[in-house]
């Protein structure tokens, strides 16, 4: 895993700080997990243009949409 800073609204910064060492365990899960799914979305959204600019390529028109994202994924996991 690796740690990072974020700034925040000086609410938030005081509840956070005001809570307990457990209680900032779970916040900072739910919040890991919230900026998994934003990173998945932002992923999906790349993954969904660089299908349609491959689709309006005229020499690879023929590709299956499907063909294409299994392409594209396999690349990004390498």
């Amino acid at each position: 895993m690796t740690t990072i800073t974020l700034q925040v609204d000086d609410k938030i910064g005081s509840i956070y700080h005001s809570i307990s060492n457990e209680n900032k365990q779970q916040f900072d899960q739910v919040l890991a997990l919230m900026l998994q799914r934003a990173a998945d979305n932002v992923k999906c959204d790349k993954v969904k243009q660089m299908i349609a600019d491959i689709q309006s390529d005229p020499s690879l028109n023929n590709l299956d949409p499907e063909i294409i994202y299994m392409l594209l994924c396999s690349e990004e996991d390498d």
